[in-house]
């Protein structure tokens, strides 16, 4: 499970609006919780319950890396324009959606297609 949400990133007081500044993902953060929506099937899976990690580190320099239980770091580059979140690895460019930033917390989501499976992924992490 760690893989598969590693491959898809490489996908109080909340905004209440479409546009968010880089300068407010600066920093590391940890997935908590996911849900992966395909055919129908809806699976939510609470990391912080299962003994596994999935991290990133925003640069503001534009700039970032991901590490995790059984994952070597991994550096990528990423922009942010409004609300939707570009993240540029060697092998891929995906595309999130910021759907919530406050301080501390963040939810994005992102739609991918593996092996002719289409699935809606959403992702709330805690700022570390």
């Amino acid at each position: 499970m760690v893989t598969l949400l590693s491959l898809v990133f490489f996908s109080s007081c909340n905004k209440e609006n479409d546009s968010f500044d880089a300068s407010d993902i600066v920093g590391n953060w940890e997935i908590q919780r996911a849900t992966l929506v395909s055919g129908g099937s809806e699976i939510d899976i609470d990391l912080s319950q299962t003994g596994m990690s999935l991290c990133f580190r925003f640069d503001d320099d534009g700039t970032g890396a991901t590490w995790g239980t059984d994952i070597s770091e991994e550096s990528f580059a990423y922009s942010l324009d409004g609300n939707v979140l570009v993240v540029e690895q060697p092998l891929e460019t995906l595309v999130f959606t910021v759907n919530a930033l406050s301080g501390n917390e963040m939810s994005l989501s992102t739609s991918v297609t593996e092996d002719g499976v289409s699935m809606q992924m959403t992702f709330w992490l805690l700022r570390i």
